[in-house]
């Protein structure tokens, strides 16, 4: 995606835990001709998330489009297994930095008075089932299995079939 926008004309502000990723990716989107500013942080853990935004608006910014691409399960736990400190981990992953950084990056975009996008990227966990995850189904009267993500695309009051 990185590439994709150098290809297509963007400076970028790169931000990622593996430093070593992020200079490898800083490279190549420079060899592209544009620029790659690089913040090492892991947006799962709130203050990181809060600081690479802070830090990217403040040092790099304005900020045109915000790509939130950050979600998934780093720990191999079934759901019913999980504590809630394993949970709050998967949810500061998956939503609450993305509610941060759309928060302060989106913010900042409407107080700008210009616009800009703010473009989140989910984890395929939302389009097919995680067999670890007994609870991303549901049954209906009949007994039969319905994926969440299915349940979610229908009407209220609309029967399964």
């Amino acid at each position: 995606m990185a590439l994709a926008l150098a290809e297509a004309g963007a400076d970028l502000i790169l931000v990622g835990r593996d430093r070593p990723a992020l200079e490898a990716t800083g490279a190549d989107v420079e060899r592209r001709g544009r620029s790659a500013a690089l913040i090492q942080a892991d947006v799962s853990q709130p203050l990181e998330a809060e600081r690479a935004c802070r830090t990217a608006l403040e040092q790099h910014g304005p900020v045109h489009i915000l790509i939130n691409n950050v979600g998934g399960r780093r720990i191999d736990v079934a759901t019913e297994d999980l504590d809630l400190e394993q949970w709050q981990e998967i949810v500061d992953l998956n939503l609450t930095s993305t509610f941060i950084c759309t928060k302060l990056i989106g913010g900042a975009m409407v107080r700008r008075g210009q616009g800009g996008r703010v473009i989140n990227i989910a984890s395929v966990s939302g389009l097919h089932r995680d067999p670890r995850n007994r609870w991303t189904e549901l049954r209906d009267g009949q007994g039969r299995r319905h994926p969440l993500h299915a349940c979610g695309r229908r009407r209220l009051g609309t029967p399964i079939a």
